[in-house]
């Protein structure tokens, strides 16, 4: 996803949208910033839980040593993975009037404080903060796991909450999650304030872009 150059607007160019936007520098190049979330299965793999990873992805570091040893060894706290890859990754993010989120947010999250949760979750992944992860990227409640603005049907998300969490935000219009795939494509509920864009990475996820980002545009 590309950020507009931009604070006050939000925009995810049809480039990008296209997958010719597939890096940081390439971003640049058409005035845009690409940033990354760390999301549910990040926080797994740096504690050692491979409950979702294929057994490809375990046989990848079979090349160093016995694949779980090594997996467990290369993205662990301060791991050479981890370090390199995810130390740097924001896990909430304010981007103009837009909230992005892997999961979601509660309002003990924001009251709590959105840059602290981003340092200490760097900090735990560079291995000063032990080796399990902070208690807000645990749980059905976390940041990373969160579901309350997510599902398909609108009647089952919480928009008063929702309303309710943005309002302690200073600015924010809209919260931008995934995690919870959305087989309709991406969309907005409670008035476009949840907009959900977990589209599994498939074929029709261009058009899903292109239409976020019309989405985004329109509504302002």
């Amino acid at each position: 996803m590309e950020i507009s150059r931009n604070p006050s607007k939000l925009s995810v160019s049809p480039a990008s949208s296209m997958g010719l936007i597939v890096g940081p520098r390439e971003a640049v190049k058409t005035g845009g910033q690409l940033l990354t979330l760390n999301g549910n299965h990040e926080i797994m793999n740096i504690e050692g839980d491979f409950r979702y990873v294929t057994e490809k992805g375990l046989e990848e570091f079979d090349v160093w040593a016995y694949c779980v040893r090594a997996r467990i060894a290369a993205l662990r706290p301060n791991g050479p993975i981890s370090r390199r890859f995810l130390a740097n990754n924001s896990t909430v993010l304010v981007v103009g009037d837009s909230v992005f989120v892997h999961g979601g947010l509660l309002a003990k999250h924001v009251d709590y404080g959105l840059q602290r949760i981003n340092e200490e979750v760097r900090d735990w992944i560079n291995g000063s903060k032990g080796g399990r992860a902070p208690e807000y990227c645990r749980g059905r409640n976390a940041v990373v796991w969160l579901r309350k603005f997510s599902d398909e049907l609108e009647k089952n998300c919480d928009c008063s909450l929702l309303e309710h969490v943005l309002a302690t935000i200073p600015g924010a219009k809209r919260m931008i999650m995934g995690h919870t795939i959305q087989v309709a494509g991406i969309n907005g509920v409670c008035d476009s304030r949840a907009i959900r864009i977990d589209v599994e990475c498939r074929k029709a996820a261009v058009m899903d872009c292109l239409k976020f980002w019309r989405l985004i545009r329109t509504r302002g």
